[in-house]
């Protein structure tokens, strides 16, 4: 199929405006690095996908984050040491990587898209859950979090 200039001038653009964030996400979600890396490939491969048959989504970056959050729950990934997301880079001694790290992968990733400024339709809509499973769900797995960081601290 023949792309126009207009996709691929957006997808290059999308691209490079949320590649690194988009990134991050899904390091953090499915703790691997090249299964992240394929999930962000295929994420913009379905954009291409999408504007290629008329149905560009009204908000690309949160379809593209929902993409790779479906793609992450749907999956069981390795745990592998990662870096910090957004304002969870500020995470100096580690601890709060490693505390996300123990959580499931469900739990890490509506925390994350929550600490991405997603709101809680879009994570419900990404996650396949509805909005109060998905209220529950950020609830208690905030409430892990909190517990584990405490117990760390207590650690040192």
């Amino acid at each position: 199929m023949h792309r126009s200039s207009g996709t691929s001038a957006l997808v290059a653009a999308t691209y490079d405006r949320h590649q690194r964030e988009l990134f991050s996400f899904a390091l953090l979600a499915s703790r691997d690095s090249h299964g992240a890396e394929v999930l962000v490939e295929d994420a913009f491969a379905g954009l291409i996908a999408e504007s290629d048959a008329d149905r560009l989504p009204a908000n690309i970056r949160a379809w593209l984050f929902q993409t790779v959050a479906k793609a992450v729950t749907a999956r069981d990934g390795p745990a592998y040491p990662t870096t910090g997301f957004g304002s969870l880079a500020l995470d100096q001694d580690g601890d709060l990587d490693r505390a996300l790290g123990e959580l499931g992968v469900d739990e890490r990733t509506v925390l994350l898209m929550a600490a991405a400024g997603f709101k809680g339709v879009e994570i419900a809509a990404a996650t396949g859950k509805g909005a109060g499973a998905t209220r529950n769900a950020m609830v208690e797995a905030r409430l892990r979090l909190r517990r584990r960081l405490d117990e760390i601290g207590a650690e040192r």
